[in-house]
């Protein structure tokens, strides 16, 4: 995930060329079925590419969002800016993750994870309609 996340976000410029539409939650709804399927049909290959989409689109998903926040402002206002959405994101993960060891330790990690993707991907299917256009972010 780590991957697709960061060439994601390293060539943005480059997919708002190509891809003016693309906001990230399609892929990472992709990328979550793809890797789902991956572990039904235990297909390493599938779950590995999933894996790599759902963090293109998590990344580029990171990336639109912190271009829209930071806009328009000063140099020191979008450090400042970018700082308090770095951690906001990170906490609100780091918070995610602890939730889900407890649920783990609860139902047991099969069911917490495909409950998880499950939510994740309706959750980036609904936002698909109101979430920031690479493409859009670009031009001034």
């Amino acid at each position: 995930m780590l991957l697709g996340s960061l060439a994601a976000q390293l060539s943005s410029a480059a997919l708002a060329r190509a891809f003016p539409a693309a906001s990230g939650m399609t892929a990472l709804a992709l990328g979550i079925a793809a890797t789902l399927a991956g572990g039904a049909l235990l297909s390493d290959f599938a779950a590995a590419l999933g894996c790599l989409v759902a963090g293109a689109g998590a990344g580029l998903s990171f990336r639109c969002a912190l271009v829209l926040l930071t806009r328009g402002a000063s140099p020191a206002g979008q450090g400042r800016l970018a700082s308090a959405y770095a951690a906001i994101t990170y906490l609100a993960a780091a918070a995610l993750v602890l939730l889900c060891g407890a649920l783990v330790n609860r139902f047991g990690s099969t069911d917490v994870t495909m409950a998880l993707f499950a939510a994740t991907a309706a959750a980036a299917l609904s936002a698909r309609r109101f979430a920031p256009r690479i493409g859009r972010l670009t031009t001034p």
